[in-house]
């Protein structure tokens, strides 16, 4: 098996025959002289002889190409005396390797076989592994292993091997599947609002293998797709964009949609809110300002009101140009003869009296 070791030994029953030298040769020709092994580039770092004469060959990190006999060469100490064993020892190289079926398709069922060169007869017994681990459960036949409806979960790694040879397993082949759009979903940009005149973007995502090879958008109850690619966007959006979308994921195996994503455009009320802001600060001002002409309106009028009318204890403006000498403002009369009058306010200042006149408050 390649990379393996052989070793073979010669017995060798002599007599009255002094051996000198005893080397092994690969496939020799009729009348040429035998080469030993150990002197051959391609073979000296890979064998090595032991035992009694060297009787003993041993062959490691064995390739396809060391198939072949060997032979013994004994070489006495008579020049004339060398020796060939015959027939030899005929060794069969084998390589172990995994064939596996193109393509493998999600859900069909793969026949994996474990190539060897030894005969049918032989019936070795194959050891299957998948990832370097003993695969246990699955059905196998002869060199053979049977994998009913694959999925992903079968994908790896799978190597043979040979019963008694175990260490040395076939190299690993990858077992593929594919399988068409699957766990399709659609993500969409803004994630929260929607507004309207601004730019949204939807973005469809699918597991499939081959890679998905075709996207396509649509809109719930339109006939006829409204984009491609694995992105679409709407700029400048409107309420006419609103409804219910999906995308359609497919490669050669098969297709699937997506669930339905809803767009809903709303107003922006930033500007509104602005104009309502400015509007109120408008109106309080001019509130403010308005009962503030109001309050002096107010007041101007009352102190008007408050100048032309005449006060229990002042004269009335126009009274100013009287020549009488008092106000009588209360006079009161008793049965005497004597009439007592109250004078009040007058000012001899505003009157044109002289310093002179008196002003009587209380006779």
């Amino acid at each position: 098996m390649v990379q393996s070791a052989v070793s073979v030994h010669l017995v060798l029953t002599l007599s009255l025959i002094r051996v000198a030298k005893v080397f092994w040769a690969k496939d020799p020709q009729p009348d040429t002289e035998r080469t030993d092994l150990s002197d051959d580039p391609e073979y000296k770092s890979r064998m090595l002889y032991s035992g009694n004469k060297n009787c003993t060959m041993t062959l490691k990190d064995m390739k396809l190409a060391d198939a072949g006999f060997y032979h013994p060469r004994i070489v006495t100490d008579n020049a004339k005396e060398k020796w060939l064993g015959q027939p030899g020892l005929h060794l069969f190289i084998t390589e172990l390797s995994v064939w596996i079926p193109r393509p493998v398709v999600e859900g069909s069922e793969v026949k994996m076989r474990c190539n060897n060169s030894c005969s049918p007869a032989q019936k070795p017994t194959v050891i299957w592994r998948k990832n370097g681990v003993d695969v246990s459960g699955q059905q196998t036949k002869h060199d053979q292993l049977i994998l009913g409806r694959v999925s992903v979960e079968d994908e790896g790694n799978y190597s043979c091997a040979l019963k008694g040879f175990e260490g040395h397993p076939s190299k690993p082949v990858k077992l593929n599947t594919m399988f068409s759009p699957k766990n399709t979903i659609v993500y969409i940009m803004p994630a929260d609002r929607i507004v309207k005149g601004r730019y949204v973007t939807l973005t469809c995502s699918s597991d499939a293998n081959p890679p998905v090879q075709s996207y396509t958008w649509l809109k719930v109850n339109e006939s006829t797709p409204v984009g491609s690619g694995q992105q679409y966007s709407i700029t400048n959006i409107s309420s006419e964009d609103e409804g219910l979308y999906y995308c359609e994921a497919s490669n050669k195996y098969g297709a699937e949609n997506s669930t339905v994503i809803t767009i809903t455009v709303e107003v922006d009320n930033t500007l509104m809110i602005y104009i309502v802001i400015g509007v109120s600060s408008g109106c309080g001002f001019l509130g403010l300002l308005c009962a503030g002409c109001f309050i002096r309106v107010r007041c101007r009028a009352e102190k008007s009101e408050n100048t032309s009318r005449p006060s229990p204890h002042k004269m009335k403006p126009e009274e100013s140009n009287r020549t009488d000498d008092c106000d009588y403002e209360d006079c009161t009369f008793d049965n005497t003869t004597d009439m007592d009058c109250v004078y009040q306010n007058f000012n001899p200042n505003t009157h044109g009296y002289d310093d002179d006149d008196e002003v009587y408050q209380n006779v």
